[in-house]
């Protein structure tokens, strides 16, 4: 089983990245009116969560609350969507590296994921309600770099934790 395995890592790790690039896809295919509902209806359940007081307020603050918050959630879940692309084009680049040579591959993962979102961003000028914005396109590419951190700080942490293993082992 873990012969197959390492034999089928590199297909394994390109079809998560085709999965999140997929999925990237989907939501820059939904129109803006179906999007916005979507954000929206997740902004009402945030904002109700932490704003115990919601309903008090006047309509006018409501919105601006909404408005607000719906904001930051969809630019975080940009960030979001992006930094798993980033933590998976990460791992598959470790992949292909066990089988070619890949020069800075932090810099691959990153430019492969911003070419992705200007590719989306460009994607959203064909979706009716949608228009493309050079921000997402910046917060998309901040969110490839914060997941390919990301790995790199779980595989230094894990190498600690085996090398700290061993070390218990032999003593």
């Amino acid at each position: 089983m873990k012969q197959w395995f390492i034999r089928h890592s590199i297909g394994m790790s390109l079809v998560l990245v085709l999965a999140v690039m997929g999925m990237i896809f989907c939501f820059s295919a939904q129109t803006g009116e179906s999007s916005g509902a979507l954000s929206g209806r997740i902004t009402a359940r945030v904002v109700r969560l932490f704003v115990s007081d919601f309903d008090s307020f006047s309509e006018t603050q409501q919105k601006a609350l909404l408005s607000t918050v719906g904001l930051l959630i969809r630019k975080a879940a940009h960030f979001s969507e992006y930094a798993l692309l980033g933590l998976s084009l990460m791992l598959h680049i470790r992949q292909l590296r066990k089988r070619i040579t890949v020069c800075f591959p932090w810099l691959w993962a990153w430019a492969v994921g911003t070419v992705y979102a200007i590719s989306d961003e460009l994607h959203q000028h064909f979706v009716g309600g949608r228009h493309p914005a050079a921000t997402d396109v910046m917060i998309d590419s901040s969110g490839v770099i914060a997941g390919v951190l990301l790995l790199a700080l779980i595989l230094r942490h894990s190498q600690n934790i085996i090398k700290t293993s061993k070390r218990s082992d032999n003593a």
